[in-house]
């Protein structure tokens, strides 16, 4: 071979390296689309959406250093582990599949609690939707509750209309806890400061205003405020209505909102769920090991940043069989307007309580010639006048509310066969109630900052 004919020319070369360069992009494309197919186009309403969605996602990491990723993680773990306990806890198929709706009614409170939060436009939406009875609330009852920041001034008006009882709790943050009660404003301190017309106006600053009004001292720590309505007879019944803003000039500067504080939220978000899903173990558990025995408390000992200071319970976990029915004969406390019983399923929810007999107020109840009270509780109406609907459950909790009670005799239960319901009516006068359970009575409640030193919950019923 000559020389000549043994070095390739110039042009030889460039057009080799170019062929060798398009055949290694080639093969590299084909690589790259066999390992990473483009996802398809997707419209809208694409019934396999999700699968579309999760093809784009290509960097778990992404953003992982943002608190408000990690703590959506954690509300994502919570989810997954309530999900877990209803599994465990729940006896029957209807008890699954209503608890997986607790948890699902739960985030709906707590995110409309915490990610559509202004603190200086704080609002007062109802606490618990018609559709959404939940966490032991009471049926007879409209919660209004607006988080607040305690660096604010806040000036709180309303109109009390026609209900026989109303209270103001202000919550605040606490060092281990989840919630302390900081003050308190009972229905007879509220009314005080009313005008003939049912106007009021409560002062929630850092120093006394010269304005009329009532007047609470507000702590920096303060988180939230509470007002509790009592409704005896919901048809004849004006109910109250609130409106909170924040005053001052100038009024403290706010951040554009943060990671830090979305963050905050979404794991206040994820304390809630936790909390109020677990009612069923936490609230009073002694209930458990007594079925069909009421069992006396106070809003202090179970936690005045949850429940009504104010109030007196007798609370009971009950069982029976299908073929069962529960009569509770309950004697009524004297000198207070408005006590009530409420029914609740395992998760401590009370269907349909606009429609169906699952709770009865001092109003609506029919008493007896001695002026004592009976109760039926059954899964079918019996044709009795205070009957109270089981909507086919088999267990679930009883709660009696009496605001400014100290100490009263606790309600006797009895099983009785369905079968024989009617025959035991009739034939049989209610029995006495018995002594009541040793108490604590509750210490007498200041119309001014009160530190509560033992809440153990952090929501209110």
């Amino acid at each position: 071979m000559s020389e000549y004919q043994a070095k390739p020319t110039r042009k030889c070369l460039f057009s080799t390296a170019l062929t060798l360069a398009l055949c290694l992009s080639g093969c590299a494309k084909l690589v790259e689309s066999e390992a990473e197919p483009a996802p398809p186009p997707a419209r809208w309403n694409d019934s396999a959406l999700l699968e579309w969605v999760t093809a784009l996602a290509d960097d778990e990491d992404r953003f992982a250093e943002l608190a408000t990723v990690q703590s959506f993680e954690q509300l994502q773990t919570t989810i997954e582990e309530v999900k877990q306990m209803v599994l465990m806890d729940a006896r029957t198929e209807q008890e699954a599949i209503e608890g997986l709706r607790m948890i699902l009614k739960h985030l709906a409170v707590s995110t409309q609690d915490t990610l559509n939060l202004d603190y200086r436009n704080p609002l007062f939406p109802k606490r618990d939707t018609r559709p959404r009875n939940i966490g032991a609330y009471n049926p007879d009852a409209e919660y209004d509750q607006a988080l607040i920041d305690g660096r604010f001034d806040y000036k709180l008006t309303g109109q009390l209309g026609t209900v026989p009882y109303v209270s103001i709790t202000v919550n605040g943050h606490a060092e281990g806890k989840l919630s302390q009660l900081l003050a308190y404003l009972d229905d007879a301190a509220i009314r005080e400061h009313t005008t003939p017309d049912g106007h009021y106006v409560l002062w929630l600053t850092k120093e006394e205003p010269e304005e009329d009004g009532a007047w609470l001292a507000l702590p920096d720590s303060a988180n939230g405020i509470v007002i509790r309505q009592y409704v005896a007879e919901r048809d004849a019944t004006q109910l109250a209505s609130f409106a909170i803003e924040a005053i001052g000039t100038p009024l403290p500067e706010t951040e554009a909102i943060s990671d830090q504080e979305i963050a905050f939220r979404l794991r206040k978000a994820a304390d809630y769920l936790t909390v109020s899903s677990t009612w069923h173990r936490t609230l009073l558990p002694e209930m458990r090991s007594n079925p069909n025995s009421f069992i006396p408390s106070t809003g202090s000992a179970i936690g005045a940043s949850a429940a009504n200071r104010e109030n007196y319970y007798q609370m009971a976990y009950y069982e029976m069989t299908p073929e069962e029915s529960l009569v509770i004969d309950f004697e009524p406390p004297t000198g207070i307007d408005y006590w009530n019983l409420t029914s609740a399923t395992f998760w401590h929810e009370s269907h349909r309580y606009l429609t169906d007999p699952v709770s009865l107020t001092s109003s609506e109840v029919e008493t007896q010639t001695d002026g004592s009270v009976q109760f039926v509780l059954t899964r079918d109406d019996p044709g009795h006048p205070n009957w109270i609907k089981t909507f086919a459950h088999d267990r679930g909790f009883l709660i009696f509310r009496m605001p400014g009670v100290q100490h009263h005799r606790v309600p006797r239960v009895q099983k009785v066969s369905t079968a024989r319901l009617a025959e035991f009516l009739s034939s049989s006068p209610s029995p006495p109630p018995p002594s009541p359970l040793p108490s604590t009575p509750s210490p007498q409640i200041p119309n001014i900052l009160y530190q509560e030193n033992h809440p153990r919950l952090t929501y209110w019923f």
